[in-house]
């Protein structure tokens, strides 16, 4: 009995999702659309729609899938951070929730809120429903290429880090470019032991043309690494969006964040690159010793908190909720409606095809 009730919140919890998401489609639609005609720069707007769909999804995280979410930070660092410049987190990839649980510390430990600029999988932006989430939020796109075609995707990530629409903003990025396996890293450590680069124990061996953009057209005043452990319930369970249908989610997630040290520019110019990669591979191997840590350990280190939901989740997550309903309602209930939300839905696919012109 209870494995069916444990799928059946999983399934609640995929149901919720579609529907926030439907939802966030047929909102975002005229908001982007201006702001991509340039009627009217609409990006505040989004961001304050993001951040509420971001609250109802860490509220079904934490009530409806029953995560547990502990967060560590040193003992340095003040509570509810307040910043005015663009700032930089470095993360592991363990999961496709992991911007969700990264998600989850930014509201708790970021008290004012800026812009996010995440870079994803070229695929994610023909994904139905999430596309418009990506696409409105101005997520910067990569996909493996050829070192000719680099070239022109170099120039797409620059403009996107350059634009003056966000003078203050958080940039997040995964350097692993995937998601962590075994296959995946074995295929890395082969090809870095023919380059003479270094390996890790539980981490992927990164890729370090992304954080050398973000360094190099973004005035990031600060950079903090975060590194992520899921405790399963099970062995053998899927942390992955695959794996939420079956049932499984993580029982527990740690994350960590710790404030890195201060950059050096002088290692962006050309003839210094590769003081710029060792200075990723340091990075990585600072946040390597981090994972191999034992919880206990973390816990005497650094301070952990357990996250509950706020009042301001609550709130705005029972706005959003009402929102859905009526919206759903009229949807089922209204022709034209229904001619909207397809058509909004359509809007983002073409918009995802727009995205590398």
């Amino acid at each position: 009995m209870g494995d069916y009730m444990n799928k059946f919140k999983h399934w609640l919890f995929i149901l919720a999702h579609v529907v926030t998401l439907v939802l966030s489609s047929m909102i975002l639609c005229p908001l982007y659309f201006v702001k991509l005609v340039g009627l009217w720069n609409t990006s505040r707007l989004i961001d304050y729609h993001i951040f509420t769909v971001q609250y109802t999804s860490h509220l079904l995280v934490l009530w409806l899938l029953g995560i547990k979410v502990y967060l560590y930070k040193e003992r340095n660092l003040p509570d509810g951070f307040r910043y005015g410049d663009t700032i930089l987190l470095t993360a592991n990839h363990l999961s496709e929730l992991d911007p969700m649980f990264i998600g989850i510390m930014y509201q708790h430990f970021f008290r004012s809120k800026s812009h996010i600029t995440s870079f994803a999988k070229h695929t994610l932006r023909f994904y139905p429903f999430i596309n418009s989430l990506l696409l409105a939020n101005d997520t910067i796109f990569v996909e493996n290429k050829n070192k000719q075609q680099n070239k022109g995707q170099h120039v797409y990530i620059a403009d996107k880090l350059k634009t003056d629409v966000y003078p203050k903003r958080t940039i997040l990025i995964f350097p692993e470019g995937t998601t962590y396996s075994e296959k995946v890293k074995n295929y890395r450590e082969d090809n870095a032991k023919k380059n003479g680069t270094p390996t890790f124990e539980q981490l992927l061996v990164p890729k370090t043309n992304g954080l050398h953009l973000i360094r190099k057209h973004s005035n990031v005043k600060e950079e903090y690494n975060v590194v992520m452990k899921f405790i399963n319930r099970k062995n053998g369970d899927d942390p992955n969006l695959g794996g939420l249908l079956k049932g499984e989610s993580p029982k527990e997630v740690h994350v960590l964040m710790t404030r890195q040290k201060e950059f050096d520019s002088g290692t962006l110019d050309i003839e210094n690159r590769h003081l710029f990669d060792n200075y990723v591979y340091d990075t990585f191997r600072q946040m390597d010793a981090n994972l191999q840590m034992k919880l206990g350990d973390w816990e005497s280190i650094y301070q952990k908190t357990e996250v509950k939901p706020s009042w301001e989740t609550i709130c705005w997550s029972l706005i959003y909720a009402f929102l859905s309903f009526i919206t759903f309602w009229c949807v089922f209930t209204n022709g034209y409606m229904m001619i909207y939300s397809g058509l909004s839905i359509l809007f983002f696919y073409i918009a995802a095809l727009l995205e590398f012109r």
